[in-house]
């Protein structure tokens, strides 16, 4: 079992510290990442890399790098020149303007040095997006698990479940996942201190307490 408190204001300097002293795998990505100066380049719009690849529980042939960034209402144009002029070059460049969940939304993506490159952008910063409030989440049980259950969890995906939902099942969370990890980080953020313990958290949503920690960190076969 790994830690119980968890951070909620993850910036971009804290993602990049965890990939350089993580596995290969988080090293080769942030190789690229430099590479292609997305921090640099993207640097008015507040990029920051979320998705499975910082969590370490990223299946390498089939993920991404998912970075969200932030754009000011009325600017999805701009912001779409400015992906096109910086990474306009590079293979297999898509973007598209969109709205979702009622918000001007930018959807960027294009190829380099194998990695796949996706952007999500959205008219409000990113301590406010989903995918930013999902990765909080997603780290802290993780880590609740340990790295047996970073193993359980790839090995679910293999199996055909994105990161989101594989988490959920694991903790046996109810309801749709994605709505159930934002409904942690409300409550787990509005508290003021600065390192929350996610275990209470979920013991105070869910007042018959958590399943056996031991239990879930194990690894087991999945049901396919």
């Amino acid at each position: 079992m790994g830690s119980k408190n968890v951070r909620f204001d993850w910036t971009s300097a804290d993602v990049v510290s965890l990939m350089a002293r993580g596995s290969e795998r988080q090293q080769r990505a942030l190789r690229a990442i430099r590479c292609a100066r997305v921090f640099e380049l993207l640097a008015d719009y507040s990029p920051f890399l979320a998705g499975s690849v910082p969590l370490g529980v990223d299946l390498p042939e089939r993920s991404d790098l998912d970075f969200l960034c932030a754009f000011q209402e009325g600017d999805a144009e701009g912001f779409a020149g400015a992906l096109g002029t910086c990474f306009g070059h590079h293979p297999e460049f898509k973007c598209s303007l969109e709205r979702y969940e009622g918000w001007e939304t930018v959807c960027c993506g294009f190829r380099y040095l194998g990695e796949i490159f996706e952007f999500f952008a959205q008219a409000r910063p990113v301590s406010e997006q989903d995918g930013y409030r999902h990765l909080v989440i997603e780290a802290g049980l993780l880590d609740l698990m340990g790295d047996a259950g970073r193993s359980r969890i790839r090995e679910m995906k293999r199996g055909g479940l994105k990161t989101v939902p594989a988490i959920a099942t694991a903790f046996g969370l109810p309801g749709d996942p994605y709505d159930a990890l934002l409904e942690i980080y409300a409550v787990g953020s509005s508290s003021a201190d600065t390192f929350v313990d996610l275990e209470n958290v979920l013991r105070e949503m869910w007042r018959a307490g958590l399943r056996n920690l031991n239990e879930m960190s194990a690894p087991r076969a999945e049901a396919r």
